[in-house]
């Protein structure tokens, strides 16, 4: 049992103190951290008030917990921002998602993610070496005025004063393709022309089914009570204007220790069934295919920023509850500094999720799907001045008042055929759907 009371009483005691050391600091933000006793940092979330936060859980089982936000970066240029500041400030973590593309806006569905994208949150729970520590970010304005200290000790009170959430009781709902399988046939058909006449090679098309339900969803508590797998990252983003974004995907985009960055390969998919084995993959020319197009550019891309990349494994099979796919893994060493934010540029979208080559698969998707992709197949995850790691957004959800809109792509190469692309999305869609 959490003892949510002597958590927040230790947290508050010591942050007093804490400012009391900061009268003459002149980082922009200042870092309180402290070692907690926590076995679980998710089990906190069915308890956290409705303000901005983001939960990240590795497929290793790290977890971090980022709650109330300080600021927001949005564009390049504030991106690159976050890079000077941990320089200055070796303690902060950064959470959040950015969009598929700059060419897909946040409207609609996902307005209230509009220009919230990563983020500096107050309060950050993370664990490190079978340890829990709690860290507070205080800006430099609230260490200078005694009465900004007095609000920013409330707040801190107030984000620790943890509510109770009733489960969730939806009743009954409705279906919704938002494209339907004669529109989805003509997409993909319209794709194949593309692969036959141009430079396009291979383009991801994806589609999205809402579910609209009797009464208003916590996302909050559907996220904890959904049932997750190993292999899988573990992703939460809660808007405090009300939406929620929610992914438990097995795609690594990449991970950066120091100088050592470490991408995921994973393209091909086998639904899980009694007559099927996941080798059967190794043995499908269109989806060997389509994975080494996503091999090939990855290592083409790593070759850009570094001496040499390496092959942790190639053409594994990855097994899941419901999938199977070909998975592959790649290492290199940074030759030079790269920021985050230009790690990402380099590598996303991978054809994985967009297609190849990269320009033409964008043009298409963007002319041609009838989506707003938003968070969906995007990088998702964390930056900090050590380890930065993010996945990419599939097997994902977002969460509007009584609404759950689901995502789901597909790889289209020479040879693809609509109905079996329509039921490969039902597939992925229903993998998630199955763990409600």
């Amino acid at each position: 049992m959490i003892e949510f009371y002597e958590l927040k009483e230790q947290v508050i005691t010591e942050v007093n103190k804490f400012l009391k050391e900061l009268e003459h600091s002149n980082a922009s933000f200042n870092t309180f951290e402290t070692q907690i006793s926590l076995s679980s940092i998710k089990d906190l979330i069915p308890f956290l008030k409705d303000v901005t936060t983001c939960y990240f859980k590795t497929p290793a089982g790290n977890e971090i917990l980022g709650m109330k936000e300080l600021a927001f970066y949005n564009n390049d240029l504030e991106l690159d921002e976050i890079e000077g500041l941990l320089s200055e400030n070796p303690k902060l973590d950064f959470m959040g998602a950015l969009p598929f593309s700059n060419s897909s806006p946040l409207n609609k569905e996902w307005e209230d993610f509009k220009n919230h994208f990563i983020f500096l949150p107050r309060i950050v729970l993370f664990n490190d070496d079978k340890k829990t520590f709690l860290r507070i970010n205080i800006s430099k304005a609230e260490n200078e005025e005694a009465l900004l200290k007095m609000n920013l000790l409330t707040e801190i009170e107030d984000l620790f004063s943890f509510i109770h959430r009733d489960p969730n009781d939806l009743g009954n709902n409705e279906n919704l393709d938002v494209q339907n399988q004669e529109n989805w046939t003509k997409l993909i058909t319209d794709g194949l022309s593309e692969l036959d006449q141009k430079a396009l090679k291979k383009v991801v098309l994806a589609r999205s089914q809402s579910v609209t339900y009797e009464k208003e969803i916590d996302a909050h508590k559907l996220f904890c009570d959904f049932r997750s797998s190993a292999n899988l990252y573990e992703f939460f983003y809660h808007s405090e204007h009300g939406a929620s974004f929610i992914s438990f995907t097995p795609e690594k985009l990449f991970s950066k220790h120091k100088d050592i960055v470490v991408v995921d390969s994973i393209a091909g998919t086998l639904k899980v069934e009694s007559d099927n084995k996941g080798s059967d993959l190794l043995q499908s020319t269109k989806d060997l295919e389509e994975h080494r197009f996503v091999s090939n550019y990855i290592k083409e891309k790593l070759l850009d920023i570094t001496e040499e990349v390496s092959e942790l494994f190639k053409e594994e099979i990855l097994s899941l509850k419901n999938l199977y796919h070909i998975h592959s893994r790649f290492k290199a060493k940074l030759t030079k500094k790269i920021s985050n934010r230009s790690l990402i540029s380099t590598l996303h979208p991978t054809p994985a999720v967009g297609g190849y080559p990269k320009k033409e698969a964008l043009e298409f998707i963007s002319k041609n799907e009838n989506l707003q992709r938003g968070f969906y197949a995007a990088p998702i995850g964390r930056i900090s001045s050590q380890y930065s790691e993010f996945a990419v957004g599939i097997r994902s959800m977002l969460v509007v008042d009584d609404t759950i809109h689901f995502y789901g792509g597909a790889g289209i190469v020479k040879g693809s055929m609509p109905s079996k692309e329509w039921i490969e999305t039902s597939d992925k869609i229903r993998s998630v759907q199955c763990m409600m």
